[in-house]
């Protein structure tokens, strides 16, 4: 499915000023997406949703953690504090799911997402063409700063790593969110620029 003029020009937008975010980033403090962004989803009652999805992916995100720090890297994970339905937003902040020092690119941020109900190990047993990787707007708004998107399986045993530099392959659909209940943009990837890990021993 190729995308539509439009789409291909946003494309365009995104990989021209990867590098240029990158290079921002670099100058500043790591930046933070609100974690009280979300709390946004309680102006259409659901909140509880939210944090019921949040609490069932730490899971995932520990066992992700777990599977690099085996390989010899140290992992950072930022302490997760909900913001109340009638918090203010300001105070809480979303530092990202897990840092990784890499020796070359030093610290480096990773999303984990879990797919509680695909029990994929490989690229065969993957029956689609492509791998959603995130929202369109939160992959913008984390422009730059985010190294890879790691996707686990349900019984979390093996995952799909989803590297920002295939980002020039990366196509939009329109996808039918099950929180929202809506058709939204999203960012989805070929398969065959995704790689497939165990990240269990």
């Amino acid at each position: 499915m190729q995308p539509e003029p439009n789409v291909k020009r946003h494309l365009c937008w995104v990989s021209n000023n990867l590098k240029h975010q990158c290079h921002l980033a670099k100058g500043q403090n790591s930046k933070r997406r609100w974690m009280g962004r979300l709390c946004g989803e309680t102006q259409v009652n659901n909140y509880d949703g939210f944090v019921k999805r949040l609490k069932g992916s730490l899971p995932a995100m520990f066992r992700v953690a777990e599977w690099i720090h085996r390989g010899g890297r140290s992992v950072y994970i930022p302490a997760i504090r909900i913001c109340p339905s009638d918090g203010n937003r300001e105070e809480y902040f979303d530092e990202g799911d897990l840092y990784v020092d890499d020796p070359i690119k030093g610290r480096i941020k990773i999303e984990v997402k879990h797919l509680p109900n695909r029990n994929f190990t490989c690229r065969e047993d993957w029956k689609f063409k492509t791998t959603i990787v995130s929202n369109t707007e939160t992959v913008k708004r984390s422009m730059g700063t985010i190294e890879a998107y790691v996707i686990v399986n349900g019984p979390m045993t093996h995952a799909m790593v989803v590297s920002c530099d295939t980002m020039q392959h990366w196509t939009i659909q329109s996808i039918f969110a099950s929180n929202t209940k809506k058709y939204e943009s999203f960012f989805v990837c070929p398969t065959e620029h995704v790689v497939f890990k165990k990240i269990v021993e």
